[in-house]
């Protein structure tokens, strides 16, 4: 991102339009930068898990969407993500 190298929600929102696009090595790329930025940004632990869980990555995808429910733990979405979450066990 040559014009705001250093902002995780840029990554984070492009890393969301590559997951859209179903380009998830590209998303993963993306939610890793934001995470490195900003390692409390809920969403990208939510969409990498997303991500991670489409690769066939059970593990990698239970622990982002964990660490997400830990970041939110009042999240509109609690009951979907544990849903998901207990398919993935």
């Amino acid at each position: 991102m040559e014009l705001a190298p250093e902002d995780a929600y840029i990554y984070d929102s492009r890393g969301e339009a590559y997951y859209g696009l179903e380009e998830f090595e590209k998303a993963l790329v993306d939610y890793d930068k934001a995470l490195e930025l900003d390692p409390t940004m809920s969403t990208s632990y939510k969409y990498r898990g997303f991500v991670q869980q489409a690769l066939g990555n059970a593990e990698q995808a239970i622990a982002d969407l964990e660490q997400y429910l830990t970041l939110e733990p009042e999240a509109d979405d609690r009951a979907e993500i544990e849903a998901i979450l207990a398919e993935l066990q």
